[in-house]
């Protein structure tokens, strides 16, 4: 039936272009659309991220024959050239970024489909991308994780390597399912929504054997002459001090911006430079003894960190599960340090 309605369409559409419809361009479009298809949408991609088509053919594993009759058969459908080919490759036609931008939203549309559709499913199958802010990663998500492979091991985990300031764009895009980490407004992102899970304050933190580590008070007028590390939210740390210090009239501490944990870790432990952060990055040295927490008025914030999952997804049973699990673990091991999350 689909086919005939199909013929019969097409026969209503060259009949119209021989009688100079105007409305004849309109008929065509559902038409073609019909001719482009996901495979030919993905060995396009392969191209554009190659910038060749034997590169191309090799990423997807056909041949690159396969690979330039895809693209030829989907150039003849739109009726435009895809790419320019000369000696050193492809580069894709003005028509060619067009495509691109829409094929990526396709194709990240066709795996969230497929993703919630598995996800529905009673024996929980199919696979889960996310991505972890430094706060889940070390203490929260290695436990998590292993409870969740052992209940579930017909799911497939990717733990995406992405930097916090992209995070929430690719969570919008659908190129992730969810993400963890500490939320600074950034939930204002198109199309994301925000379960928040917990809060923790952030404190002053130096190692066992700083000076000012034997007072069990610190105040700001002791730390001028004292150097801070950023860790991973420099932008919020330094607010927060140039708030403190400048309404005490204080000049400001030198302050050092740096995001690589082990390089923080020596500059606090070996070189006496102080840290405003929690104990979600510092945990083991403050159970070890070799750091030390502090509560300084006007130099603590409260961090609320949450599960950001896009707008109007069908969250699947195996996506809630781990999600719950990175919850219960943080419950567990920093249940005493969290603070209530008001209604």
């Amino acid at each position: 039936m689909v086919q005939k309605a199909r013929g019969k369409q097409s026969v209503e559409v060259a009949s119209a272009r021989a009688q100079g419809d105007p409305d004849a361009k309109g008929l065509v479009a559902d038409s073609d659309i019909d001719l482009i298809d996901l495979r030919q949408l993905r060995h396009f991609l392969a191209v554009v991220e190659q910038g060749h088509f034997g590169r191309a053919a090799t990423q997807l594993g056909i041949s690159k024959q396969g690979v330039s009759q895809s693209i030829a058969a989907l150039e003849k459908s739109l009726g435009v050239r895809l790419f320019e080919r000369g000696q050193f490759g492809a580069i894709p036609t003005e028509f060619g970024r067009v495509l691109t931008r829409h094929a990526m939203v396709m194709q990240a549309e066709a795996r969230n489909a497929r993703t919630e559709i598995e996800g529905l499913r009673k024996d929980h199958r199919g696979e889960i991308t996310f991505a972890l802010g430094s706060s889940f990663s070390e203490f929260i998500a290695p436990p998590a994780i292993s409870r969740f492979t052992q209940a579930y091991p017909q799911v497939v985990l990717k733990i995406a390597n992405v930097h916090p300031a992209n995070m929430l764009q690719l969570l919008a895009e659908g190129e992730l399912d969810f993400v963890a980490m500490g939320d600074l407004g950034q939930a204002d992102t198109v199309n994301v929504e925000r379960q928040p899970l917990f809060q923790m304050s952030n404190n002053l933190i130096m190692a066992a054997d700083h000076p000012l580590a034997q007072a069990d008070r610190v105040s700001l007028e002791a730390l001028v002459e004292h150097t801070f590390v950023g860790v991973w939210r420099h932008d919020l740390t330094e607010r927060t001090l140039r708030t403190a210090f400048e309404e005490r009239g204080l000049p400001l501490p030198r302050t050092l911006e740096c995001d690589n944990l082990l390089v923080t870790r020596g500059l606090l432990l070996d070189e006496q430079h102080l840290v405003v952060a929690n104990r979600l990055f510092f945990e083991r040295e403050l159970q070890a003894g070799n750091v030390v927490e502090r509560v300084v008025p006007g130099l603590s914030y409260t961090v609320t960190y949450v599960l950001f999952y896009r707008r109007g997804t069908i969250i699947g049973r195996a996506t809630l599960a781990l999600m719950r699990e990175l919850q219960r673990v943080a419950t567990e091991r920093f249940g005493d340090s969290m603070l209530q999350i008001s209604p």
